[in-house]
């Protein structure tokens, strides 16, 4: 037999009150004054009732997540319109979804449309993720040497900007295996992948007003979109076909004046797949030396070379012109998830230390400060 609970306090799993009783319960139900503040909301009184659906029979009043009401509560007002002076609100940037932000969408899409069985051949040049392929596996010791360190708990607190020491100073060791002089940590600074390498190269360049920038045809085109969103003038030269996609070095000097900062050559080439020989190289570095530019050199497939020609970091020729390298575990371990890269100054002569952008201070100074400034 059920018991009515009559009394004060009542506070039972359903709720029901037929005198004054407070019940804050599982459906809220109220037959007299009391207030109930449960899963529903019903109310036959005078009770307030706060709750999942917000019914109210009575006087009570109802915020509620459907709204409904028999009585006389007062209807919240429609909100007024509002223009909204961001961008978003506008289709601006900030208007997108992190579905249609991503570049792959956009391929897919153009993708979509192209016709495969047009008049041309269609090569898609654009997947750069060897781990989607059988025959690349990161390998079981990278995998086990992660976990180990992370097992330590010595590498949970925030480290510095451009890296740990230790691991910069890592970095720097195995990048002076491939050139005849040797790296220092402070050369090394460790970047969210090489796509984060780009963004704080390109900022640095664009500091000087009227600034531009040589890139390749064909190219990445991570490095155009920087430069767009950077305001930094692109200009582009030629790659041969013929000779293996080699730099069209005629079509680079005819492309540089006064105001041309740096050129980019990404090698092993992406998307051609060609490796640039160590002659030619040189001769990409006499050229820069020449027209007084940087070089900046995308060698994130270092290390996943195709065919018999072998991988010769640009560093090779830091004495002649500054390089720039831009590397990443992404390809060379099978990782592009793990988002680990670097930007590495190839520099043995000190030129930039030397080249003065204000009385006070090197191109060398600048360009520490400023990637220091992005990465922190």
């Amino acid at each position: 037999m059920a018991t009515v609970h009559q009394s004060d306090g009542a506070a039972a799993a359903n709720g029901k009150s037929n005198g004054h009783a407070e019940a804050p319960a599982a459906n809220g139900k109220s037959n007299g004054h009391a207030e109930a503040a449960p899963a529903n909301g019903n109310s036959n009184g005078h009770a307030e009732a706060a709750a999942a659906n917000g019914e109210s029979n009575g006087h009570g009043e109802a915020a509620a997540a459907n709204g409904e009401s028999n009585g006389h509560e007062v209807a919240a007002a429609a909100p007024e319109a509002v223009e909204w002076n961001f961008a978003g609100a506008k289709g601006g940037v900030l208007a997108a979804t992190g579905a249609n932000m991503s570049i792959r969408a956009i391929r897919y899409k153009i993708s979509a449309s192209v016709q495969e069985n047009g008049p041309r051949p269609v090569l898609p040049l654009a997947h750069g993720d060897p781990s989607v392929f059988p025959a690349f596996r990161t390998a079981v010791e990278a995998e086990d040497a992660v976990a180990a360190a992370l097992r330590t708990g010595q590498f949970n607190c925030y480290p510095a900007g451009v890296g740990l020491p230790a691991a910069r100073s890592a970095v720097a060791e195995h990048l002076s295996q491939g050139v005849p002089y040797r790296l220092s940590a402070d050369d090394i600074f460790l970047t969210a992948g090489g796509t984060q390498a780009i963004e704080v190269i390109i900022p640095v360049l664009a500091q000087t007003a009227g600034a531009n920038i040589l890139l390749p045809r064909p190219g990445y085109p991570n490095y155009e979109a920087r430069a767009a969103f950077n305001k930094l003038e692109v200009r582009h030269f030629d790659l041969i076909p013929e000779k293996g996609w080699e730099i069209d070095l005629d079509s680079l000097e005819s492309m540089a004046d006064k105001n041309t900062t740096a050129m980019v050559i990404i090698n092993p080439n992406n998307p051609c797949g060609s490796v640039y020989s160590y002659d030619h190289l040189a001769k990409v570095a006499e050229v820069a030396r020449k027209l007084g530019i940087l070089v900046i050199a995308d060698e994130v497939y270092g290390k996943l070379v195709l065919g018999s020609a072998p991988f010769i970091p640009m560093g090779m020729f830091g004495h002649i012109t500054p390089v720039l390298s831009i590397g990443s575990l992404s390809k060379s371990w099978i990782v592009p998830g793990w988002r680990l890269g670097w930007v590495a100054v190839y520099d043995p002569t000190k030129i930039l230390e030397e080249t003065k952008v204000t009385p006070n201070h090197s191109f060398h100074m600048l360009l520490r400060g400023l990637i220091k400034l992005l990465l922190c």
